[in-house]
């Protein structure tokens, strides 16, 4: 698979993640979370400074994982996408959104 492609896949994500499309969930990793998509689940993390994308199928067995400095020579914009791609993921799955609305009703 080539960056190209795995660029196009992290575009893709984060505009449907923006849109409400994609549900992330929580994992073990306080810094990582998930969704899934047919065969396969899909984790972006928080590493130190970096930014990884995973793919792993079914059976938890390795499939992709690249993070934001392998991408540098595809995009100049892969930090900013994929940083933003998970702290939109990092909100959803923790329900940043209804917290803040449940806080608002609760100062009215």
């Amino acid at each position: 698979m080539t960056n190209e492609k795995i660029f196009t896949l992290i575009q893709r994500l984060h505009e449907n993640t923006e849109r409400g499309k994609i549900d992330w969930e929580a994992t073990a990793n306080s810094n990582t979370f998930a969704t899934s998509s047919s065969d396969y689940s899909i984790l972006i993390s928080e590493e130190g400074e970096d930014y990884y994308l995973t793919i792993v199928d079914e059976w938890d067995e390795l499939v992709e994982r690249i993070n934001d400095v392998e991408l540098k020579d595809v995009s100049r914009e892969s930090l900013a996408i994929m940083k933003s791609l998970y702290s939109i993921a990092r909100r959803n799955a923790r329900g940043a959104d209804k917290a803040i609305d449940d806080i608002l009703s609760s100062l009215d």
